[in-house]
């Protein structure tokens, strides 16, 4: 799949919990827009939408922001890419493509991992949601569909 294709997130969401604690928040928490598109019907219900202020260099933290176990960017061409530390130390990279979509009053970022490495190898190809609360200049907050736990990732660009 590539950036000018589209996500279908309708049943899939995604836990940073799926490897542990610190894993990969939403890439991943980190990339946006470009050319994704979703295809919008009145039954869908699912509108694609720009949120620039998520481009750009974000931190994953467990300490407010102080520190940093993994990073994720977010680019204008749809596309992300994440790095870091998974909680047993094993490093992971990971990339794909992402969308902001408004559904049912809320928005939220859906991300596709395309390249994996080894300690993330099952997530390859899979689409993940979680609810975009808010982004601003400083912060982004997430919300897991599944779990309801929140994710704050720090801009660091």
């Amino acid at each position: 799949m590539s950036a000018s294709q589209t996500l279908n997130p309708s049943r899939f969401s995604w836990s940073r919990s799926s490897y542990g604690r610190r894993c990969v928040p939403l890439v991943v928490a980190a990339c946006l827009w470009a050319p994704v598109s979703v295809t919008a019907s009145d039954n869908a219900g699912i509108i694609p939408i720009k949120e620039d202020l998520m481009v750009g260099l974000w931190g994953n933290s467990d300490d407010g922001g102080t520190t940093f176990w993994g990073f994720d960017e977010y680019r204008t061409d749809g596309t992300f890419r994440s790095w870091g530390n998974l909680p047993d130390g094993m490093g992971y990279k990971v990339s794909g493509i992402y969308q902001v979509l408004y559904e049912a009053g809320q928005k939220k970022v859906c991300i596709q991992f395309l390249t994996v490495n080894e300690p993330l190898q099952p997530l390859q190809g899979e689409i993940y949601c979680n609810k975009l609360l808010s982004v601003n200049g400083s912060a982004m907050v997430f919300k897991d569909e599944q779990s309801g736990a929140l994710n704050t990732l720090y801009r660091r660009d």
